[in-house]
């Protein structure tokens, strides 16, 4: 079996290393691995840098199991999970995709629309409000602190580009305000918000305000999914 899997993280590295260990498995390519990644018999990093162009990189990997025997494809990114033409693309080849389509993956891309999952699920979750950012400018000092502050989509998610390609994984921040530094991440959202290289992003941005809950420990399951399917690891 050949597998394609794309993505830059340490769970990456830590699937992929799994992966190596059966003996089915003749070849894994890794797209988007460390520069420094070191090629064996049976596994090839492939590694995209600046000097190559946007659009040249995204080309290479939309046709690269048309171009390469792959069996499996293993996207490890929620970048790639949004990008539609990757999906689409992957979904025609020959290869088989672990992953879901665009609606899956905003669970994870908008706080928001999770949020709304959660609760929908009846899953207990903390109390929550939804913020534009003039009502949150506004609203600021008079939330109770601590809260726990989340952009709904980072904008800087939307850049994806050269960071995307080079191994940026960049998260929707969650941000715990306190007494001790409301007036510091204030004036950091003031910034962002008057800053010529952030307002067009911010300016329909929304923003999720919670209840902090204290001494609660957070745990996370991860899953293999398809359209079809899925299973714990």
């Amino acid at each position: 079996m050949k597998i394609a899997i794309f993505g830059n993280s340490a769970s990456t590295d830590f699937i992929v290393q799994k992966i190596l260990k059966y003996n089915n498995v003749e070849t894994v390519y890794h797209l988007g691995a460390p520069i420094n990644s070191l090629k064996t018999d049976r596994y090839i990093p492939i590694s995209f840098h600046s000097d190559v162009t946007v659009e040249k990189n995204k080309q290479f990997i939309l046709e690269f199991p048309y171009k390469n025997i792959v069996d499996l494809i293993l996207p490890m990114n929620n970048q790639y999970q949004l990008w539609t033409e990757f999906y689409n693309k992957m979904k025609n080849s020959k290869a088989a995709m672990l992953m879901s389509n665009r609606q899956v993956g905003m669970l994870e891309r908008s706080k928001i629309i999770g949020k709304k999952f959660i609760q929908e699920a009846g899953i207990p979750t903390s109390v929550s409000k939804e913020y534009n950012l003039e009502e949150l400018i506004k609203e600021f000092y008079n939330i109770p602190r601590p809260f726990v502050l989340k952009y709904d989509q980072y904008w800087r998610e939307e850049l994806v580009g050269k960071n995307f390609l080079e191994g940026a994984n960049l998260k929707s921040p969650t941000i715990i305000v306190t007494n001790e530094n409301y007036k510091e991440e204030f004036d950091l959202l003031k910034k962002e918000s008057t800053d010529v290289l952030t307002t067009k992003f911010l300016k329909n941005q929304k923003f999720l305000v919670e209840e902090y809950i204290n001494g609660i420990r957070e745990f996370s399951y991860h899953a293999l999914i398809n359209d079809t399917s899925w299973t714990y690891l």
